[in-house]
């Protein structure tokens, strides 16, 4: 954080501003003539009706008071300043994208951007990024990133334990059906391999003389159980904050 934008703002960890500013501007009486073209709730009547009044008003584009993801001087850039804890760029990594979407629990498609300022210069990452992304980005993943940073900063540890107590039991039940096979932390006895993440379960189908993508479709016809991918001999199911045992 530059010195002078962290003498004019303290934030706490346990603060989402962007996701607190986002809720303030969604309840202003304010004349749209700006995207998104349902202009806060009021013209698409079967968005309100599948996703609620509340998400529609909170779809906006950028404004004076909510900042420009281009170039955050305002609440976007305390929401970066608090992001989470850097343990890859902690091992030397210049920059690392972090899918908040998935263990930490943000909206689909929302991920973060961290990055080494030792190594990486901060302005030309974003004019780099300027030029690809579009000017109208959703405010509704972005608060979704600041409230679910929130989350882990006060819920993370326990819930992130549960979520590995879960991984390892559902490895362990898994492991005995004749046919199945967990990537385990076995593998971290191989050449090169350092770590691994256990809330991924990684199963291996090869022996039922099924596709992972035949697997992959039985489990959501016949068991109403979705997992995230499936390829020629495994599927990968993840273990996250949300899970709980009765998902087992």
């Amino acid at each position: 954080m530059d010195s002078e934008f962290a003498n004019a703002v303290e934030l706490s960890y346990e603060c989402a501003p962007l996701l607190e500013s986002l809720k303030e501007y969604s309840e202003k009486d304010i004349a749209c003539f700006d995207v998104s073209g349902h202009v806060k709730n009021r013209g698409v009547d079967i968005l309100n009706k599948y996703l609620g009044e509340s998400i529609m008003k909170m779809d906006i584009n950028s404004s004076p008071t909510m900042d420009n993801v281009s170039a955050p001087n305002g609440v976007i850039r305390n929401a970066q300043d608090l992001d989470l804890p850097p343990s890859a760029i902690s091992l030397g990594a210049d920059m690392v994208a972090v899918s908040i979407h998935k263990t930490g629990g943000a909206l689909t498609q929302s991920s973060a951007l961290l990055l080494n300022r030792n190594n990486v210069r901060s302005e030309k990452v974003l004019q780099s990024i300027n030029m690809l992304q579009s000017t109208s980005a959703s405010y509704l993943l972005m608060a979704s990133i600041d409230g679910a940073r929130v989350n882990l900063v006060e819920n993370g540890e326990k819930q992130l334990s549960k979520a590995l107590n879960l991984s390892r039991y559902a490895k362990s039940r898994l492991n005995k059906i004749d046919g199945i096979k967990v990537l385990s932390t076995e593998i971290l006895k191989q050449k090169g391999v350092k770590f691994i993440d256990e809330t991924k379960l990684c199963i291996n189908v090869k022996e039922l003389n099924l596709t992972g993508f035949e697997v992959y479709d039985l489990l959501y016809k016949n068991f109403s159980i979705q997992v995230e991918l499936g390829d020629s001999y495994n599927i990968l199911a993840l273990v996250s904050i949300g899970t709980n045992k009765s998902n087992h």
